[in-house]
């Protein structure tokens, strides 16, 4: 349906993290993803894990962020500074991740507590940063 298409894209919605707004992003930043809906970034600087878009390489400028769903697609520009290293892996609010620990989706810890590199497993991934919190996503691997 075109007219659920339209609602789907218009309501998708990117929220800033801290004290972010669109006009100066500096870190990771929360996505909409109702049924059926795809972002892209343009430069493509970003990955997308479920409501959450972490910048995989440095910024100082534009980024596009198009939210489509069937044929209808809408863009949202975005003022970003955004500098990641590339020695020490920086992850969300730029906290330096100290570890990452694998499971399967049964509770298990993968084998070796690693991603088989390409396997396309998805894995439930528990990363550890270096302020003390602790989050858990669900990726494919």
């Amino acid at each position: 349906m075109a007219e659920n298409d339209y609602a789907k894209a218009y309501a998708a919605a990117i929220i800033p993290s801290g004290d972010d707004s669109y006009s100066s992003i500096t870190g990771s930043f929360g996505i909409g993803v109702p049924d059926g809906l795809t972002w892209t970034a343009s430069p493509s600087v970003v990955s997308m894990e479920g409501n959450t878009a972490t910048f995989t390489q440095s910024i100082d400028g534009t980024l596009t962020m198009t939210a489509t769903s069937g044929d209808v697609s809408v863009a949202t520009e975005l003022t970003c500074k955004v500098e990641v290293d590339g020695i020490v892996d920086v992850a969300a609010e730029g906290r330096t991740l100290v570890e990452e620990r694998f499971y399967g989706l049964d509770g298990k810890p993968a084998s070796g507590n690693s991603p088989a590199s390409g396997s396309g497993n998805i894995l439930i991934v528990v990363s550890t940063y270096s302020d003390g919190s602790v989050t858990a996503t669900k990726e494919a691997r």
